[in-house]
């Protein structure tokens, strides 16, 4: 089956591009002596003052922030990881750990904050992805996948304190092709499975909270 190719050359994919407008325009910030994605991803800084504390059996709801570091003129990112949407302190129609441009609302929910960088390209070639410009083209454009990894910090968000962090490498769990790639990209950066986060974090949110 093939995906369909994002036209117009963009420099970065449209998640990327709506978490820099949010950085540009307020740092995504938490409010209330918050530092947001801008600083809290950083380390040692709380996302939000207002955000309740970590603590206690779960759930403990989770606010995401996924953060290129990738030659985004050469490589297309994949698409946000989808979490179990009783995770997210976004209570929209359809709730998403990572939302593009979260609230303060969504930040007087969250407990946790779960920062993706990546992917980090290492360059070798592990699969092909085929494109098609519109649904009705027949015969698609093939791209290649890269390997990558991403790195993942879970903070508590009022505090900032680092509670986990790991690595996911591409091609963990149930991964595929990205839906969409960006026109004007070399190739794309190798997926894992939403899967295979969600097994890791999956303690930290619906267990009892833990301590570093």
């Amino acid at each position: 089956m093939f995906g369909r190719v994002r036209t117009g050359v963009v420099p970065v994919s449209a998640l990327f591009a709506a978490l820099a407008l949010c950085l540009w325009l307020a740092g995504c910030s938490g409010g209330s002596g918050g530092a947001g994605a801008d600083g809290g991803c950083r380390g040692g800084k709380p996302f939000s003052t207002v955000s309740p504390a970590y603590k206690g059996a779960g759930p403990h709801r989770m606010i995401g922030f996924q953060l290129g570091s990738h030659d985004s003129q050469k490589w297309d990112a994949p698409d946000a990881p989808e979490l179990p949407g009783t995770w997210a302190a976004d209570r929209s129609t359809t709730p998403q750990v990572f939302a593009v441009a979260p609230g303060e609302d969504d930040y007087r929910r969250a407990q946790l904050a779960v920062c993706m960088s990546g992917p980090t390209v290492t360059g070798r070639k592990v699969h092909t992805c085929s494109y098609s410009v519109s649904s009705l083209d027949e015969v698609g454009t093939a791209y290649d996948m890269v390997s990558a990894y991403y790195d993942f910090t879970v903070f508590e968000a009022r505090t900032g304190r680092l509670v986990k962090s790991f690595r996911i490498h591409g091609g963990e769990g149930n991964w595929d092709c990205p839906s969409a790639i960006r026109s004007g990209a070399r190739g794309v950066a190798q997926t894992f499975g939403d899967d295979a986060l969600e097994s890791r974090l999956r303690g930290l949110v619906e267990g009892p909270a833990v301590s570093r």
